[in-house]
C-alpha cells in the first residue's frame, strides 16, 4: 500500500513503518521484553540519515484536518540541521513511542528551528520538555519514559565513580544480565555490554573493543546504610591498590564504580571470570586424570595464587613512597578467581569486602602487626578457612591469611588426587572431628588447647601413601609436609610468610615438569607420525596422514565449554561459555589446506541463558539451557549438508511444572530427545530421566500458551545407585535409535563408578523398561557401546579396558590392561567388526595426542596398541575428557562383503587453546 507524501495517509503507513524498521536495530537488557529496549549510540545516527529524515519531515508537513502542514523551517534546511547537531536521538525517540503529530510540529519548531546553544542532548530535564511540548502532560510523560533508549551511557575502563541520577541508571548499556553469585554483600551478575559501550583509556585516547563485552557486576544489596558502607570500603581497597605503582596480575582489578545519587543502588564493575575455584574444582570433580603434568600445572596456579597474597602483604606502594600492607581477611576458593588469558590459566585474588589496610610511611614496615577484630570481621566471611586467632583476642595479621593460604592448598591437592567426592569426604571428615561443630581446619574443644584438625595430617598421608606415580607422590610430599610444618600452625607468628609458599609452589611444579618432554617438532607439521614397537605397542599396518585445522571463533573470542559431532561426522558444533553456538560442516572432506580456518557458519547466540548441554545429528539439534524449570531449544537445520547449516528453524520447549534439565541427548536419526531432569531441592521430586518423540514435541502436542504438554513425555526416576541426585549422571547418550547410555558416580558411601543402559521398547505406548548398570570402583574415562550388541567397552582409570555384556544376567566382565605409557580418554567400536580406534595421551609427553588401535585378546591381560598416528595439541586445561572422536570407516557391501568406498578417517575435535588446531582428520587409507 502506499501514500501520497503530504496527507494524512501518508503520515499514519510512513511513521509506522519507520517504528518497524527502527525497533528490530536495537537490543533489549531482558528477552521477549520490549520495556528493556534500548539503541547503542550509533543506531539512531545511522538510521536517521538523509532519506529517512526526508521520510520524517513528510510526516510531520503532512496535512489534515484543521492542520495545513505549514513548518518554520524547509526540508532540506530540516535534514541539514539535525545531521550537524546530531538530533537524530531526539527523532528516534519520537518515532519510538508514536508521538503525536502536534509533537512532531513543537520539536520542530521549538528545536530544530532555534539557535544550536539551547539544550538539545538527551536525556533532558522536566523544565525543558515543557518548554518543547508546551507542557502537554503525554507527550512529556512519554518522552521522559523512553528517551533514555537512545543516549545509552559509555563505561571506561578504570577505577573512577560513575554517579548517576537515579532515572539515569536505565541508561547504563546492560544487556543479558544474568545472576552468577551471591554473597552477604548482595549479587554477582553477568551482564553484557555491546560494542561501542565499554572503552579503554589510552594516553587520554578512547578506544573501543572489536566486540561486545562481558563483565561482572557485583550490586550491594544489603540495607541502604551497610550496603553503602560496605560498597564504599571495597572501592577504597581497590582503589589503593590500584594506585600502587607496581601491579600482580595475580590481584583482580575493577573497570569502575557505579552508585545512584540517591544512594539506592552501588555497583562495581569488574572482569568475568569464568570460575571461582571452587566452582573449578566442582565442575572438573569427575575428571580425574592423575598425572605429573596435571599436578604440575596446578601448582604453578596455586603459585600465582600465592604470589598475589604476598603482593596484598608486601608489594603495594602508593603515592609519597609509601608502603601500603593489606590484609584480605577471607580467603577462600570462592574469592579465588580463574581466569583464561592470553592462551594460559591465571588465579586472581577478589572480594576484598573484609580487608583491612595499613601504611607505613618511607616503606618501613614491622613484622606481623596485628589488626584488632572490627565488629564487622567475620560478617560475612566463611568459618572453614579462617585462622585460629579469628576466634581469639589476638589481633588478625598477614599470616593469618598465610593460615588461610595453606588450607586452599590442601584442599586443591585432595581434589587433585581425589576428585570433587574426595573434597566432600575431606570437609566430612573434619566436620566430625569438630564434633559436628564445623568443618574448619583447627579444632578448639573445651578445657584444650587449639591444635590443628587431626585429619589434615591424615589426609595428607592417605594422599602420599596411595599414590603409585614416584613423581606425583614425591611432589605431593613436598607441598603437604610443608604445610603441616611451616603453614598450618596454630602460633602465627611461627607460619612462613605467602612469598615463601609461593617459592615451595614454583619449586614443585618445576620438579613435576621435569618428567614432561616437550615435543621438538613444529606445530604445523600435523602430518608427523611416530610408530613405535613395544611388546604390547605396535605399528599400524595402513599408511595414515594427520590434517588439522584452526576454528573460526566470534571476536572477542570466547572460551570453548564443548563439543560435539553428529553420529555420521558431518556436523561439528561447539559451544561456549558467552552462550554461542559455533557449526561447522564436515560434508565430503574438511579443507585440503592444513593448518587454515574452518569456515563458521553464523553463530547463534542464546540470551540471557547459559547452555548447559548440547546433543547434535546430521538434521537436527538441541540445546538445553539454564533455567529454573525445564527448557530447551530444538533447531532443524536447513541446508545441512552443505558448508554452512543454517538455524533457520527453531523450537523453543518448556514445561513450567518440571525442573530444570541438566542433561540433554537426540537419538542418531533425531527420533527421540532424551533429558535427565534435576529434582526439587525440598526433595518432593526425584531426578528423572524424561523421553519423548521428536514430532511430538514440535506438532500439536503444544497448548495454547506455548507450553508443551507433559502427557508427551514418557519419564522414569532415576535409577537406586544415584540417590536421585541428577547431579550424580555425568554423561548422556544414544547409542542406537532403541538405547540409552549413561554413566555417572553414585554419591553414596562407597563411590561407586557406573555405567547404565536403559534400552527402549519399539512401540510408543510401552512403559520405559528397566535400568541396567554395571559398577567399577575405580573412575571410568571413557565407554562405547558395541553396534548390534549388548556389549560395552569400558575405560577405567585411563588404561584398563574392561569388556561388559548387560545381555547376560551377571558378567563378571574382561579387564585388560594398557601399557600405562598411554591415558585413554575416546574410544568408539567398528560397526562391522570387532576393531577397536581410542584416543590416547602419552603419559611421558605434554601437549601431544596418539590415535590408536586396540586390540583385545581375552587370553591375554594386556591390550595390543597399534599407535596410528601422533599429533600435537595446545588443549585447554581439563579438556581432555570432552574430546571428540568419531570413525567413518568404509561400509561393506550387504552381499560381498567389499568396502563400497574406500573412505576410511577418523575425525576429533579438542577444546583447543584459541588459534590452535583443534579438529583433525587422520586418514588411516584401507
Amino acid at each position: 500500500m502506499s501514500a501520497v507524501p503530504g496527507t494524512t495517509a501518508y503520515y499514519d503507513i510512513v511513521f509506522i513503518d519507520l517504528f518497524n524498521c527502527l525497533k528490530p536495530q536495537m537490543l533489549r537488557k531482558k528477552e521477549n521484553d520490549d520495556d528493556t529496549l534500548f539503541a547503542t549510540k550509533h543506531v539512531a545516527r545511522e538510521f536517521f540519515q538523509h532519506e529517512n529524515l526526508r521520510r520524517f519531515y513528510r510526516c510531520v508537513s503532512s496535512t489534515g484536518v484543521d492542520d495545513d502542514g505549514s513548518l518554520d523551517i524547509g526540508e532540506d534546511e530540516f535534514v541539514r540541521r539535525v545531521l550537524e547537531r546530531e538530533l537524530q536521538p531526539f527523532v528516534a525517540t519520537l518515532v519510538f513511542f508514536g508521538a503525536p503529530k502536534k509533537a512532531l510540529k513543537a520539536f520542530v519548531a521549538n528545536v530544530v528551528a532555534k539557535p544550536a546553544d539551547i539544550g538539545t542532548k538527551l536525556p533532558l530535564k522536566q523544565d525543558r520538555l515543557n518548554e518543547i511540548f508546551f507542557e502537554d502532560p503525554t507527550t512529556i510523560q512519554n518522552f521522559s519514559h523512553n528517551q533514555h533508549r537512545f543516549c545509552t551511557l559509555t563505561l571506561f575502563q578504570d577505577s573512577d565513580q560513575m554517579v548517576l541520577e537515579d532515572n539515569d541508571t536505565a541508561r547504563l548499556p546492560y544487556m543479558e544480565e544474568r545472576p552468577i553469585g551471591e554473597g552477604g554483600f548482595g549479587t554477582v551478575w553477568e551482564i553484557k555490554i555491546p560494542y561501542g559501550h565499554f572503552a579503554v583509556r589510552t594516553g587520554g585516547e578512547a578506544s573501543f573493543l572489536d566486540g561486545p563485552k562481558i563483565v561482572a557486576r557485583k550490586e550491594f544489596v544489603r540495607s541502604k546504610a551497610n550496603a553503602k558502607k560496605d560498597f564504599e570500603e571495597e572501592l577504597d581497597r581497590y582503589k589503593e591498590i590500584l594506585s600502587s605503582a607496581i601491579k600482580c596480575d595475580n590481584v583482580l582489578l575493577i573497570y569502575g564504580a557505579i552508585e545512584s545519587s540517591s544512594g539506592s543502588t552501588f555497583s562495581l564493575l569488574m572482569p568475568k571470570a569464568e570460575y571461582n575455584l571452587y566452582q573449578y574444582m566442582d565442575h572438573y570433580g569427575c575428571d580425574h586424570t592423575k598425572s605429573i603434568e596435571n599436578m604440575a600445572r596446578h601448582m604453578s596456579y596455586a603459585a600465582g595464587m600465592a604470589r598475589g597474597v604476598a603482593h596484598l602483604h608486601n608489594g603495594i606502594e602508593i603515592p609519597g613512597r609509601q608502603k601500603l600492607e593489606c590484609f584480605h581477611m577471607d580467603l577462600k576458593p570462592a574469592n579465588v578467581l580463574v581466569f583464561h588469558e592470553h592462551d594460559k590459566i591465571i588465579w586472581k585474588i577478589s572480594d576484598f569486602g573484609l580487608s583491612r589496610t595499613k601504611t607505613f610511611p618511607g616503606g618501613s614496615r614491622s613484622t606481623a602487626r596485628s589488626l584488632a577484630p572490627s565488629p564487622t570481621t567475620n560478617r560475612a566471611g566463611e568459618g572453614t578457612y579462617l585462622a585460629p586467632e579469628s576466634e581469639s583476642d589476638r589481633g588478625m595479621t598477614e599470616k593469618s591469611d598465610v593460615w588461610s593460604l595453606g588450607c586452599i592448598i590442601s584442599v586443591l591437592c585432595v581434589w587433585l588426587q581425589k576428585g570433587r567426592n574426595g573434597v566432600k569426604e575431606y570437609t566430612k571428615s573434619r566436620t566430625e572431628s569438630n564434633n559436628g561443630d564445623s568443618s574448619r581446619f583447627f579444632s578448639h574443644k573445651r578445657f584444650s588447647r587449639v591444635k590443628p584438625n587431626p585429619q589434615i595430617a591424615q589426609w595428607h598421608k592417605k594422599l602420599i601413601s596411595g599414590e603409585g606415580d614416584k613423581d606425583i607422590r614425591d611432589s605431593l610430599e613436598y607441598i603437604l609436609k610443608y604445610l603441616e610444618d611451616k603453614v598450618l600452625l596454630i602460633d602465627g607468628t611461627s607460619r612462613v610468610r605467602a612469598g615463601k609458599i609461593k617459592e615451595r609452589l614454583e619449586n614443585t611444579a618445576t620438579k613435576g615438569l621435569k618428567r614432561v618432554v616437550q615435543p621438538t617438532y613444529d606445530e604445523r607439521s600435523v602430518d608427523y607420525v611416530n610408530n613405535r614397537s613395544a611388546s604390547v605397542v605396535g605399528s599400524y599396518s595402513g599408511a595414515s596422514s594427520v590434517r588439522g585445522w584452526r576454528i573460526s571463533v566470534p571476536v572477542p573470542v570466547p572460551t570453548l565449554q564443548g563439543c560435539q559431532f553428529s553420529p555420521d561426522g558431518d556436523i561439528l558444533s561447539y559451544y561456549t561459555t558467552s552462550n554461542q553456538i559455533l557449526l561447522y560442516s564436515a560434508s565430503g572432506r574438511f579443507p585440503e589446506e592444513s593448518g587454515g580456518l574452518l569456515p563458521v557458519s553464523a553463530p547463534i547466540h542464546l540470551h540471557p541463558t547459559h547452555i548447559v548441554d548440547i546433543g547434535v545429528t546430521k538434521n537436527y539439534m538441541v540445546i538445553a539451557e539454564n533455567a529454573r524449570d525445564f527448557q530447551f531449544t530444538l533447531v532443524s537445520f536447513i541446508d545441512a549438508v552443505s558448508n554452512s547449516p543454517r538455524f533457520d528453524h527453531r523450537t523453543f520447549i518448556r514445561m513450567d511444572t518440571v525442573p530444570s534439565i541438566h542433561l540433554i541427548a537426540i537419538s542418531p536419526l533425531g527420533r527421540w530427545i532424551a533429558c535427565i531432569v534435576k529434582g526439587e531441592p525440598t526433595g518432593s521430586l526425584p531426578g528423572r530421566l524424561y523421553l519423548a518423540k521428536r514430532e511430538d514435541i514440535t506438532g500439536p502436542a503444544r497448548d495454547q500458551s506455548g507450553q508443551l504438554n507433559e502427557s508427551v513425555w514418557r519419564h522414569k526416576d532415576l535409577p537406586e545407585w544415584t540417590n536421585n541426585d541428577a547431579n550424580s549422571v555425568t554423561s548422556l547418550r544414544f547409542s542406537t535409535e532403541s538405547s540409552i547410555w549413561f554413566a555417572g558416580i553414585s554419591p553414596r558411601e562407597h563411590r561407586n563408578h557406573v555405567i547404565t543402559r536403559l534400552p527402549l521398547a519399539r512401540g510408543d505406548t510401552r512403559p520405559l523398561r528397566g535400568f541396567e548398570s554395571v559398577f567399577f570402583k575405580e573412575p571410568i574415562s571413557c565407554f562405547a557401546p558395541c553396534y548390534n550388541s549388548n556389549r560395552c567397552i569400558i575405560v577405567v582409570k585411563g588404561h584398563t579396558v574392561v569388556t561388559h555384556d548387560f545381555g547376560r544376567l551377571s558378567s563378571p566382565g574382561i579387564k585388560n590392561h594398557v601399557n600405562e605409557r598411554f591415558q585413554i580418554y575416546q574410544i568408539v567400536t567398528s560397526k562391522y567388526d570387532p576393531r577397536i580406534l581410542a584416543l590416547a595421551r602419552p603419559n611421558t609427553t605434554y601437549g601431544e595426542l596418539c590415535l590408536v588401535e586396540l586390540s583385545v585378546e581375552e587370553r591375554y591381560s594386556k591390550v595390543g596398541v597399534s599407535v596410528i598416528s601422533r599429533f600435537k595439541v595446545q588443549y585447554m586445561d581439563h579438556s581432555l575428557s570432552k574430546v571428540q572422536l568419531r570413525w567413518l570407516e568404509p561400509e561393506p557391501n550387504a552381499v560381498t562383503q567389499n568396502p563400497i568406498s574406500q573412505d576410511n578417517r577418523a575425525l576429533i575435535a579438542v577444546l583447543a587453546q584459541p588459534h590452535r588446531n583443534a579438529v583433525f582428520e587422520v586418514d588411516m587409507g584401507r
